[in-house]
């Protein structure tokens, strides 16, 4: 697994360096765009996790977010029985099962 050590100082200059650059003033914008630089490769974590975790149960919890992200989670309202998926159907079974084995 390839590590990309963080060094504070480091990234405090080039923050210091972005903010004179860009002109950006407010913090608020330069975090709201600090994070959507970030979503891509973020995003790649999260579907890797999902798709080659070994550990079942955080494998499990990575695609559940991304299944909620992407089709709504489970506690969402759902349609007429009639016009649920067969997907949703068989993952509402899991979670059903899996709700009863917390138990």
């Amino acid at each position: 697994m390839e590590y990309s050590e963080w060094v504070p100082s480091v990234a405090i200059e080039e923050l210091t360096l972005k903010r004179a650059l860009q002109d950006v003033e407010d913090p608020v914008k330069l975090a709201a765009e600090l994070f959507r630089e970030a979503l891509p490769l973020a995003v790649m974590g999260v579907t890797h996790i999902a798709i080659h975790e070994p550990n079942p149960l955080i494998r499990f919890n990575a695609q559940k977010y991304v299944i909620d992200r992407n089709m709504g989670s489970v506690q969402s309202p759902t349609k007429p029985d009639s016009e649920v998926p067969a997907w949703q159907k068989i993952f509402d079974t899991i979670a059903e099962v899996a709700d009863n084995k917390k138990s």
